[in-house]
C-alpha cells in the first residue's frame, strides 16, 4: 500500500502541498499522512512566550496546541478534496529529520512539501526543510511551488 506524507506548517506553500497531496491520495486511493513538527519559526520567542502566558501554558504546550490546530485544519481540507484515509502525526525536533523518520516508520512511498515554509531561515530558492528532504530522504520528494 502506498503511503504519502505531507509536511504541514501553516505556510501558503504548505497549504498548496496539502492540496496536491490530498488530490494525489484521492486519485491513487492511498493513505495520506499529515506531519507537523513543532517548530513555529514564524513566531519570535517573545511572541511565543507572551502567547503561552496568555493561554496559561508553557512554551511546548502552546507549540503543540498550535501544531494540532494546523493538522486538524489540514485534515479537514484533505478530506474535502477527496482523501479517504488521513492520519495526523505531531513531532518535535528538526522538521526534515522528523519527516524522514515518520516516512521510515510507516514505510512511506513519497514525501510532499511546500517550496518554502514558515521557518525564519529559509533558503534562497527552496526552503531549508525541502532542500534537506531532497538531499536526505530515501523516497521521492515532491516540492510544490
Amino acid at each position: 500500500m502506498e503511503r504519502v506524507l505531507v509536511g504541514v506548517d501553516g505556510s501558503d506553500a504548505s497549504e498548496r502541498a496539502v492540496d496536491f497531496a490530498a488530490q494525489w491520495a484521492a486519485l491513487k486511493h492511498v493513505d495520506l499522512w499529515l506531519v507537523s513538527v513543532s517548530d513555529h519559526g514564524s513566531l519570535s520567542p517573545v511572541q511565543i512566550d507572551a502567547l503561552a502566558r496568555g493561554e496559561h501554558m508553557d512554551r511546548q504546550e502552546l507549540l503543540s496546541a498550535l501544531s494540532v490546530q494546523l493538522l486538524e485544519r489540514a485534515k479537514e481540507r484533505a478530506e474535502e478534496l477527496g482523501a479517504k484515509t488521513v492520519h495526523m502525526e505531531l513531532r518535535t525536533g528538526d522538521p526534515a529529520r522528523e519527516i524522514i523518520e515518520v516516512a521510515q516508520e510507516i514505510n512511506g512511498t513519497m514525501i510532499i512539501v511546500g517550496k518554502r515554509g514558515c521557518g525564519t531561515l529559509a533558503g534562497l530558492i527552496v526552503g531549508s526543510v525541502s532542500h534537506k528532504l531532497v538531499s536526505l530522504a530515501s523516497v521521492p520528494v515532491v516540492v510544490v511551488p
